[in-house]
């Protein structure tokens, strides 16, 4: 069933198309679907689906709901064209609505969460990813001792702070986004390296920092699972 927030397309009066594109230097999917909302008993009754659908566009659009067109996964990005031909008469509406995703990935709805207590340094987390496509997560890092110059790695690819974490300090590192922050303040200027990604199937993602550190910390693994 294709979904768009919480309103639900019929299956048999609904046609959906989508396809891969390149937008503004990146390649992201296109989806067309084309529809005919009609057989109601009463006006209101037409009335309110017509309104369920409009707040739903809507709702995509200023990015408080996604599209999913598989159960379980979902796309966001930007409406590219919404039309409608209504006929009061019959108490039926055509509809075409275009959707450009952000990029070309499905992301899982659910949001997985693992923890990690650090309590030396080459200490790891086995992450599974049940998707098909690399998973960019989200890494938060609390320093519960001093913590010099930490790294995270996924046995290919690792990203270093390169400095000092207090205890108490929060490194978040975004590596969907190509964001980090200490205690919400930009840092991106203190990471070197390249994002760690999550393949499909198993990654250890593996702590490590100087040995001058307390190497006392709390990390936080937050993604989804990716398809492309």
């Amino acid at each position: 069933m294709v979904t768009l927030g919480d309103y639900a397309f019929a299956h048999d009066t609904t046609r959906v198309l989508s396809d891969l594109r390149f937008v503004e230097d990146r390649l992201r999917r296109q989806v067309e679907i084309v529809g005919l909302l009609s057989g109601f008993s009463t006006r209101a009754a037409f009335e309110s689906e017509l309104a369920a659908l409009d707040a739903a566009v809507e709702a995509f659009s200023n990015g408080s709901a996604a599209l999913s067109l598989t159960a379980g996964r979902a796309l966001s990005g930007s409406v590219l064209r919404y039309r409608k031909t209504l006929d009061e008469l019959q108490r039926s509406v055509a509809f075409r609505l275009i959707l450009l995703s952000e990029d070309r990935f499905e992301r899982s709805v659910a949001l997985h969460e693992e923890p990690l207590t650090i309590t030396a340094s080459g200490d790891y987390l086995v992450l599974e990813n049940a998707g098909t496509a690399d998973s960019l997560p989200t890494l938060t890092l609390t320093a519960d001792g001093s913590l010099v110059d930490p790294s995270l790695s996924d046995g290919t690819r690792a990203l270093t702070y390169h400095g000092t974490l207090s205890a108490g300090d929060v490194l978040v590192v975004d590596c969907d986004a190509h964001t980090a922050t200490v205690n919400g303040e930009n840092a991106l200027s203190g990471v070197s390296g390249d994002w760690p990604r999550l393949s499909p199937g198993e990654t250890t993602l593996t702590y490590s920092d100087d040995a001058a550190g307390s190497h006392d910390a709390t990390l936080v693994v937050a993604y989804r699972d990716f398809w492309a």
